[in-house]
């Protein structure tokens, strides 16, 4: 379909699901503002909406239904769907009433976009970000791709199984790119980051990727996104250990489930010893680490008893955050077939149980932290005017108000934290 161009046409950007999700996005915003398209101060005097999706729940599908309706009220205003709900595609997705839809393999393409949409020609894919808009904090997606086809999940349905790593020399230049634009903090991302080099067989590709990375100049660190435990090595732990300025100790340890036959249900390809062990073995080598971790809550065939094992092992193990979601069917995924599904009203009990859990956990790892200096990135005050930002190990805490506080947003700055209430850890600046 071509497009009539009006003589500015503004574009705005909405982003659902992962970190992958929100750097391609980013990647498509580079991409279109170089192709002579305007960004929209306020989303709501866009033409065009370009909307990249997820798809990893039937809740977020029924967001992006509600918000494209919403978006399509505007007089005039086209769509862009992109994507893992639009690579999905069937009739549920073309009843969306989206102008256009973009398959997730090709959305980094301009030619895959409406004829006539650039101003000015674009001629290569954008492949390296020069910056990251409206953020504190910057994500570098150095894989995609998953072969892994847990019981439960669409990914490798809508991004692929094969996977495919970057050059870890472009990597590099990206990451020096959005340094020198002023950002401290980088998010190592990839739709199974652990898999990084496995298409050549390489299992210490992160290993020697992180440690390029250490050896760069600049005031930055370095964050992993979610990991198996089955993919995490040892060796990129003690990495971590021995560079606690430039890696986070902060392992984001994707459990599942804390009962060995839901987790073969699963096939999630580890067992809670190997869990228990990945998790002791960083708390060994470093001090007070943070390891967060995702929870399904009623997945199909979910007794009782399994569920107490989860929420027993969970209290058992040197978590500090829990991400906990009721189970959803996804369509393609070897789990929809599965018998036994747990009703609604028991999963919400359980969703329940386990934030309760999860709000124990967080609130005991800060008040460990409690006295101590940390490291925090101190981002843009938020809609109240308070200062926040997340330490090394993970630990969201309010900054008191200070004008040298102020001076340090957009920065790392070291905090001590002094106090952990119900609604939040308070912390302040600490001496250089």
């Amino acid at each position: 379909m071509c497009l009539n161009l009006k003589n500015e046409m503004k574009i705005s950007f909405l982003t659902y699901g992962c970190k992958v999700n929100q750097y391609e996005t980013e990647l498509i915003r580079q991409m279109m503002l170089g192709g002579g398209l305007t960004e929209a101060a306020d989303p709501g005097g866009a033409d065009i909406y370009l909307v990249n999706t997820c798809t990893v729940t039937a809740k977020i599908d029924s967001e992006i239904s509600r918000k494209i309706k919403q978006l399509k009220s505007k007089p005039g205003a086209r769509v862009i769907l992109t994507g893992c709900l639009a690579q999905r595609g069937g009739a549920d997705v073309e009843k969306l009433g989206a102008d256009w839809i973009i398959a997730n393999g090709s959305k980094l393409d301009p030619g895959s976009y409406p004829a006539g949409i650039f101003p000015v020609k674009i001629s290569v894919r954008e492949t390296v970000l020069a910056g990251f808009s409206g953020r504190n904090k910057a994500f570098v997606k150095v894989e995609d791709g998953c072969d892994r086809f847990c019981a439960y999940c669409t990914v490798p349905l809508v991004r692929g199984s094969d996977i495919r790593s970057r050059d870890a020399s472009e990597i590099i230049s990206e990451i020096e790119k959005l340094t020198a634009a002023g950002f401290s903090e980088l998010i190592m991302t990839g739709v199974n980051l652990g898999r990084f080099g496995a298409e050549n067989g390489d299992k210490t590709a992160l290993y020697g990727l992180l440690k390029k990375i250490t050896l760069l100049k600049g005031g930055f660190r370095v964050r992993l996104s979610s990991m198996s435990p089955a993919d995490l090595d040892d060796d990129v732990i003690q990495l971590a250990a021995d560079n606690p300025g430039r890696i986070c100790p902060h392992f984001h340890l994707s459990m599942q489930s804390g009962d060995d036959a839901v987790l073969k249900r699963m096939n999630r390809r580890y067992d809670t010893k190997l869990y228990r062990d990945k998790a002791e073995f960083i708390a060994s080598r470093i001090k007070l680490p943070g390891i967060t971790t995702d929870v399904i809550a009623g997945f199909p065939g979910e007794s009782g008893v399994e569920f107490e094992n989860t929420l027993a092992f969970i209290n058992d193990i040197p978590l500090t955050r829990l991400h906990v979601f009721p189970y959803s069917d996804r369509p393609g995924t070897k789990a929809t077939q599965m018998s036994g599904k747990v009703d609604d009203t028991v999963k919400k009990e359980r969703v329940k149980r386990l934030l309760n859990a999860a709000e124990k956990k967080e609130n005991d790892f800060a008040v460990k932290n409690t006295g101590l200096v940390r490291t925090a990135l101190i981002e843009d005050p938020n809609k109240k005017n308070e200062l926040f930002g997340y330490t090394e190990n993970y630990i969201r805490v309010l900054i008191d108000d200070t004008q040298a506080a102020r001076a340090k947003v957009n920065g790392l700055a070291r905090v001590r934290i002094t106090e952990v209430t119900a609604s939040c850890v308070k912390a302040e600046l600490a001496g250089e």
